[in-house]
Order: C-alpha cells, then sequence, then structure tokens
C-alpha cells in the first residue's frame, strides 16, 4: 500500500466507531477499526464477555501477523466499553461518526436461529441446549407466545455428554470458541447423531 493510498483511506475512516453488541463479527469489526487508529465503543449488556470476545479478536490478528503488539497495546487504549445500552453515546463529546449493528451477544441470536430453523422445517423439532441457565431463561422468553414454542425447546445441559435421544442435524451457533472442552463436546454431538446425521 502507497503512502497516497494510506491518506486517502485515513480520510475516511471515521474517529469513533460505536459497535451494538459484542458477538465475533462485531468484536472483530470494532477490533479492525482501533487498529486504524478509531475510538471503538462496544454498547453491550455484559462487559466481561464483550472483553473476551475482543481479546479473541485481537489474538487473532496478532496470530495471522495483522498487527504487532505495539499496534495491538494502543488498539486497546482506544477501545471502550457502554453498559448503559447506549444512552451515554448521545452526549459523548466524541458522539461516534458510524454506528454498527453487531450481531446479539446472547443466546438470543440462538433463539432465532433455532426459531428460523423450525419455521423453514415445518416437521422437524428443534432443541437448543446451553449450560447456562440465563441464556437458555433469555431463549425461552424470545420465542415465548411464537407459534413455533410447541416445537423449539431450550434446556439447561452440559454437551460434553452425548444426547439421550438421536439427533438428525446438530450445530453450534457462538459457542464453539467459549467452549473448555471444545474435542469432548464435538465428539458427543457426532455420537448423538443417527447414522448418517
Amino acid at each position: 500500500m502507497d503512502l497516497d493510498e494510506t491518506t486517502r483511506r485515513s480520510e475516511r475512516e471515521p474517529a469513533h466507531v460505536a459497535i451494538l453488541g459484542a458477538g465475533l463479527m462485531g468484536a472483530q469489526i470494532g477490533c479492525e477499526y482501533a487498529l486504524g487508529g478509531c475510538h471503538v465503543s462496544f454498547v453491550v449488556r455484559e462487559r466481561a464477555r464483550a472483553e473476551r470476545r475482543v481479546e479473541q479478536a485481537l489474538a487473532l490478528a496478532l496470530q495471522h501477523e495483522l498487527a504487532g503488539e505495539t499496534t495491538l497495546a494502543q488498539a486497546r487504549t482506544l477501545i471502550g466499553y457502554d453498559e448503559s445500552a447506549g444512552a451515554s453515546l448521545a452526549s459523548d463529546a466524541r458522539s461516534p461518526e458510524l454506528i454498527v449493528e453487531s450481531l446479539p451477544e446472547d443466546l438470543s441470536l440462538k433463539a432465532d436461529a433455532l426459531g428460523e430453523l423450525a419455521a423453514r422445517y415445518p416437521q422437524a423439532t428443534v432443541d437448543g441446549f446451553d449450560i447456562d441457565d440465563t441464556s437458555i431463561a433469555l431463549a425461552r422468553r424470545n420465542l415465548a407466545g411464537s407459534e413455533l414454542e410447541d416445537r423449539v425447546r431450550f434446556e439447561v445441559c452440559d454437551l460434553s455428554d452425548p444426547a439421550e435421544e438421536p439427533y438428525d442435524v446438530s450445530t453450534l451457533f457462538e459457542a464453539l470458541h467459549d467452549l473448555s472442552h471444545p474435542v469432548r463436546v464435538l465428539t458427543a454431538a457426532r455420537r448423538s447423531l443417527v447414522p448418517g446425521g
């Protein structure tokens, strides 16, 4: 990249970006802006989870040699977290020039995805599992009262054990990177499938 191209690029980029949510994609997008010198505000419900996702995204940038340790350290100083549902963004002196709507950071994404599967396959029964009871409660609430409620179930479950009943299809949404024992979970998921599943 030549100097003129770098100058043109920096002239186009905003000085402050707000990322609504900190799913994997949102964390990666926010980190790209921070690595480029922009201030980034992640508007999140759970700061600790968002910080983990951001650190994962920064670690990937380092691993793939997209940035060095010094650039990562500078990017960290440009990243902030807003747990006030965005209320403070409007009054911030550095009000964002760009707002990016990211994927939800909680199980509502999974509820939507499983609901979509049930809607597309009307003969299917869809089960969602998570070890976190708060996430399961959120997922149940998201589908409560919908026409899919009788075909989509959510249960608290340790996925490192094979399911009691066999499944035709098994999927993982926004989960593999957070698992303590991913190989054990993937093995259990494979053993829970019907032959040819």
